[in-house]
């Protein structure tokens, strides 16, 4: 993905800064997000830091993952303090556990995907205890051709 806002969506867009959690630093230099096109920062764990084209590269946390909460330390530095976080079932888990999640947006499609390794909006541990549970409230559904898109607010 490039990560981009796309021109036939938006006219003149501004471009956001691409912020990618990479923890092994094994974007290919090949990838869209290094393209150039717009400023790309990419946050990986210690130790796995190189030179990457089109791209600062920022360690955060020793290990197997980028530690969010210096990752969101060093944004809010940079005056970067709303994400639109685009990730798979780990990521989105891990900013949902941490307390981090203002917003939700899910598209339910015209096509059923099942079965026992069809993908999630989450995973992780999930929460042992109904408190635990983030509690969202439906501000907004947009039809489209294909589906619906819902949108919470913590």
């Amino acid at each position: 993905p490039s990560l981009l806002v796309k021109e036939e969506y938006v006219k003149g867009p501004k471009q956001p800064v691409r912020v990618v959690l990479d923890s092994k630093c094994s974007t290919p230099p090949e990838s869209r997000v290094l393209d150039g096109r717009a400023r790309t920062i990419i946050f990986t764990t210690q130790g796995n830091e190189r030179p990457m084209k089109n791209a600062e590269v920022i360690p955060c946390g020793a290990g197997s993952r980028v530690d969010l909460e210096q990752m969101l330390e060093k944004l809010d530095s940079m005056g970067i303090r709303k994400l639109l976080v685009e990730g798979g079932r780990t990521v989105i888990w891990s900013f949902v556990s941490g307390g981090h999640v203002r917003e939700f947006k899910v598209f339910i499609g015209n096509k059923l995907i099942g079965g026992v390794g069809a993908p999630t909006p989450m995973d992780g541990d999930g929460f042992a205890e109904e408190n635990e549970f983030p509690e969202l409230r439906l501000i907004r559904s947009t039809m489209s051709g294909s589906g619906i898109l819902l949108e919470f607010e913590a």
